[in-house]
């Protein structure tokens, strides 16, 4: 459930606002329309790898023939999503409101996944019995070399095509997010995650 969301949050937190640009940033549509919708998709994104939890959590109580954990989970979540972006939307100045949405959603799916965790320990152990939790921390070293790499190369691509506004950030973004990946699938590779064997077609299931 890590392996491809924790680098992709990597991802879309450093690459938010040229993603944006290239995708929207034309005609009406200016910079600081995309730089505030960057910092939208930065706060849906903290929350992105609670949501992939809990699409597992969730189906694994299922079959374990508990459906009123995870709607009880659920019904705390939703509480607590509205109770976080009616404090967030007073706390927050006049032009940032709109991040209170997107935060006080990732808050309410982490906290939502937690609670999960936490009833699945009690049922089924902790995750360091599944190796998982060792897995997680491998791929959060492996993201943050890739993050790394990132940040250079992203900087490097534009310092060169400074000039050429629209190719110079469509060329950064592809140089971004290949060389990233390449990064992070190498580092998974030399820390031997686990899940990558899945995604290899000639290796034994």
């Amino acid at each position: 459930m890590g392996f491809l969301a924790i680098p992709s949050t990597v991802g879309l937190l450093l690459l938010a606002e040229p993603i944006v640009g290239v995708l929207f940033e034309r005609g009406s549509f200016t910079p600081a329309d995309t730089r505030f919708t960057s910092y939208a998709l930065m706060a849906y994104g903290l929350g992105l790898f609670a949501y992939s939890s809990i699409k597992v959590y969730v189906p694994t109580f299922y079959a374990l023939n508990d459906t009123r954990t995870p709607v009880k989970n659920t019904l705390v979540a939703v509480v607590t999503n509205v109770a976080a972006n009616l404090t967030l939307i007073m706390i927050l100045p006049q032009g940032y409101r709109f991040i209170g949405l997107a935060l006080g959603t990732s808050l309410s799916v982490t906290l939502n996944s937690s609670l999960l965790a936490m009833h699945f320990k009690r049922r089924l152990g902790s995750m360091r019995e599944f190796g998982i939790a060792a897995s997680l921390w491998k791929t959060a070293w492996a993201a943050l070399l890739m993050g790394g790499a990132v940040l250079l190369l992203n900087r490097y691509v534009r310092l060169n095509w400074e000039n050429m506004k629209l190719l110079g950030d469509i060329v950064s973004l592809l140089v971004s997010i290949g060389g990233g990946g390449l990064v992070y699938f190498l580092a998974s590779w030399i820390f031997k995650i686990e899940e990558l064997r899945y995604l290899n077609p000639f290796a034994r299931r």
